[in-house]
């Protein structure tokens, strides 16, 4: 919960936070393996990384924002709200509601990804579509919304590899759409406020269904995808399978072009990470990276 909005509403029984966490949880049920830490980052109110927490005795998290008033701990010290941290290193990063927030979203994510041991998990939700711009984004001083596939590149950039993306709240994006087109000329505001018990408990029920299906590339008003800090042996079966293909265009006039294409992909500059740490890399290999 953004801290612009503590107060409006009680994650704990609010449909949109109760429904939202459905994701998260299935995610990390499904791909965390053997977890320790968690690492917040623009955790507001914590309560993702806290929900989080409770699903394994064994994990500790760091909840890290900068408009923090002071820095204080929580479930017996399990879970610390810092406004900074050194230490960058986790199993399981959440980017929740926070990549909108900044300029520069790439140098953001990468600045903890890079960083990141191989095999850590990371999950990512940014609100969806401009076509739902609205005072509200005003209000929690965003830079933009996001398309499905504006998210899925940008983890390709943070040469992070794919494991999940979709759309969430699909059920309610007609109405999203109507309300704030409704109110684009009104006041920066925040959208969330309290329902009668019969109408949150309705919507938090419909919403909990869906988020339980993994599939929605159409619309939605949240994107949510997962990542993971890619393995070595996935970059090098990238790299071998992307080797295989140069050597067959050798004697072709499009080498010279797939050499470029190698030559800037990300999987090329992995591989140069890791002669830096010095691993052993086979003549196919040596070859892609002199081209």
């Amino acid at each position: 919960m953004d801290l612009k909005e503590l107060g409006l509403v009680d994650p704990a029984t609010h449909w949109y936070y109760q429904a939202k966490i459905v994701p998260f949880k299935s995610a990390f049920q499904k791909y965390a393996r053997q977890p320790k830490t968690v690492l917040d980052i623009g955790a507001g109110s914590g309560f993702f990384a806290k929900s989080i927490v409770q699903l394994n005795s064994d994990l500790t998290a760091i909840c890290i924002d900068p408009n923090y008033d002071s820095e204080w701990q929580e479930s017996d010290g399990k879970v610390k709200f810092l406004k900074s941290t050194e230490e960058n290193s986790a199993d399981i990063y959440l980017f929740v509601d926070v990549l909108e927030h900044v300029a520069d979203d790439l140098a953001l994510l990468t600045s903890y990804t890079k960083q990141a041991q191989s095999g850590a998990i990371v999950m990512i939700s940014v609100p969806a579509l401009m076509s739902l711009w609205s005072p509200s984004d005003v209000f929690l001083n965003h830079f933009r919304r996001y398309r499905l596939r504006q998210v899925e590149k940008l983890v390709s950039q943070a040469d992070l590899e794919l494991l999940e993306s979709r759309y969430l709240f699909g059920t309610i994006f007609p109405i999203a759409w109507v309300v704030r087109k409704l109110k684009r000329n009104k006041p920066p505001s925040s959208d969330l406020a309290a329902l009668p018990k019969l109408l949150n408990a309705l919507l938090r029920f419909v919403l909990k269904l869906e988020h339980g299906v993994r599939f929605n590339k159409v619309a939605g008003v949240s994107v949510f995808v997962v990542a993971r800090v890619a393995r070595h042996d996935f970059l090098a079966d990238n790299l071998t399978h992307a080797c295989r293909r140069l050597q067959l265009l050798r004697k072709f006039k499009g080498a010279d072009r797939f050499r470029r294409q190698i030559r800037c992909s990300s999987v090329r500059l992995e591989l140069l990470r890791l002669v830096k740490r010095g691993k052993k890399i086979t003549a196919n290999k040596q070859f892609a990276l002199a081209a």
